[in-house]
């Protein structure tokens, strides 16, 4: 049983150090930033309540070296917000195989983020309630979006799914 345990760990550390690796770090609130995620070479996305400023705008990577970038469109209604970079960002582009449809009570969910000093930062628990978007769920489906479906999936496709209301 402790060689499960491990190998889970070590599945979810190798997942967030993969998909890690498209997401960033967004200051588009003078020094403030949230993350985001990089969508096409060039553009991230991020969520639209975060950005305050249209230029100007930073983006934090792997390197940890901020990027000009400015607002290239938003949508309040969705929350979401396009970024375009003024400069080549060293990032991996996200892979969005998966999608917000299949998600059940008592699935693991795992968060990720970027801070502004460029680090890598990570928080999962197990899906407590679906509510079309709201709540809980959709705190979880905003912040860690394409890149947290594609890494539930993976790990989903791993271990298989929880049955509602059984702890992992």
């Amino acid at each position: 049983m402790h060689n499960v345990w491990q190998q889970l760990s070590k599945d979810i550390s190798d997942g967030i150090t993969r998909i890690g690796r498209a997401i960033v770090a967004v200051d588009g609130r003078s020094g403030h930033t949230s993350s985001g995620i990089v969508w096409r070479s060039g553009f991230v996305l991020t969520a639209a309540h975060t950005i305050k400023i249209d230029s100007q705008l930073a983006v934090i990577g792997n390197t940890r070296r901020p990027v000009r970038a400015r607002l290239a469109g938003r949508d309040n209604g969705t929350d979401i917000a396009l970024i375009q970079l003024d400069d080549g960002l060293e990032s991996d582009v996200a892979e969005f195989a998966a999608d917000g449809g299949s998600l059940a009570v008592g699935e693991l969910v795992i968060a990720i983020g970027r801070t502004r000093r460029g680090n890598i930062v990570a928080s999962g628990g197990i899906l407590s309630g679906l509510m079309g978007g709201g709540g809980v769920d959709g705190a979880i489906l905003a912040a860690g979006g394409p890149a947290q479906l594609a890494a539930r999936r993976e790990l989903r496709d791993r271990i298989g799914s929880l049955p509602t209301g059984q702890a992992a």
